[in-house]
């Protein structure tokens, strides 16, 4: 019976935290301080990786991702070559638009074009000419000159939290 009755006591206290019992202790106990729990704070998402597209009157090509950087983490590549971008087809004084996949808006751009046969980018060129569109969202630039490229664009996203180099195998007819 003593037992149940000390049983029935310890769930007590374990029940209701702060309830001290009526007989004094013959040992000092310290005293507990439990600190509150704090709140979760707002965290922010982690971005997509910052791929980009061409859009064109019938869609988008959707590019191949190199090198990056978002949110702090990244990968490193090296040049692409054409044979293993995707494609995109020209005509002569046709310009290009590019923009991010996830609809985020361009800060900072560079573009950069390598002859089909150029397999390591050591003999690119820059593209002149472009400029950011309505709300910096997008980016157009071109025409670009005859031949088969890699197009190479190097986009920041406006948000700062990171950058790109996306390809594209470009045919200009």
């Amino acid at each position: 019976m003593a037992l149940l009755a000390l049983v029935g006591m310890l769930a007590a206290a374990c029940a209701a935290p702060g309830v001290q019992s009526a007989e004094p202790s013959s040992t000092p106990e310290p005293s507990a301080t439990v600190a509150p729990i704090p709140l979760a704070t707002a965290v922010q998402s982690p971005a997509p990786p910052p791929v980009a597209e061409i859009v064109t009157a019938d869609g988008s090509v959707e590019g191949t991702l190199g090198t990056y950087t978002i949110d702090g983490r990244g990968s490193d590549a090296p040049w692409l070559p054409f044979s293993s971008l995707p494609g995109i087809d020209l005509d002569a004084g046709q310009a290009l638009t590019i923009r991010f996949v996830d609809g985020v808006g361009i800060g900072q751009w560079q573009l950069l074009l390598a002859p089909e046969s150029d397999t390591a980018g050591l003999a690119t060129r820059g593209v002149d000419g472009g400029s950011l569109g309505p709300l910096a969202d997008s980016l157009t630039v071109g025409p670009l000159p005859a031949g088969r490229w890699v197009l190479q664009a190097w986009l920041f996203r406006a948000d700062e939290r990171g950058d790109g180099l996306t390809y594209w195998a470009v045919t200009v007819r």
